[in-house]
């Protein structure tokens, strides 16, 4: 992480996930799918059936991680906004002038910076759908190291600048 004075500050700020992080959910991720093969093995509807929906829900999502441990999730801060790129995502790119605010939103035990935009700059798309029945606009994965309040706090300090320039 370089310094976080702020949008006036000549350089970007680029925060990168931790590693270690992405590669214990992996590891969790390849149990899973371990054991819905193991269950469809045993044969049985009721182990086709509980094995098939742990691979196919643990499937794409241990495959995600991998992407994430080939390239880890990146945030970098500018004065113009920020990208959040790595893994097999495309690089998203809000404008700080489109965030109305950040929000540390929780549910069952995760925490995460979420972010609502301005009225008529909201995105679009089946991910920001999905965000909106979170009641967000997008929100940054886990994995930062920094914990929720500090990077929610990072965020608004940078959103709150550029508002001034």
């Amino acid at each position: 992480m370089t310094d976080a004075s702020g949008p006036g500050a000549a350089a970007p700020v680029v925060i990168r996930a931790r590693r270690w992080k992405t590669a214990l959910a992996v590891l969790a991720g390849v149990g899973f799918v371990a054991v819905g093969v193991w269950a469809i093995g045993r044969g049985g509807l009721e182990g086709m059936i509980i094995g098939g929906v742990g691979v196919l829900v643990f499937g794409p999502m241990t495959l995600a991680g991998f992407g994430l441990l080939i390239r880890p999730s990146e945030l970098r801060l500018d004065g113009e906004g920020f990208q959040l790129s790595g893994g097999f995502r495309r690089p998203v790119r809000p404008a700080w002038a489109d965030i109305e605010h950040f929000l540390v939103w929780s549910s069952h035990g995760t925490r995460l910076v979420g972010w609502l935009c301005r009225p008529g700059r909201k995105p679009k798309g089946a991910l920001a759908a999905a965000n909106r029945k979170l009641g967000l606009d997008g929100a940054l994965p886990t994995g930062w190291p920094l914990g929720p309040e500090a990077l929610f706090a990072l965020m608004e300090t940078w959103r709150a600048r550029a508002d001034r320039f």
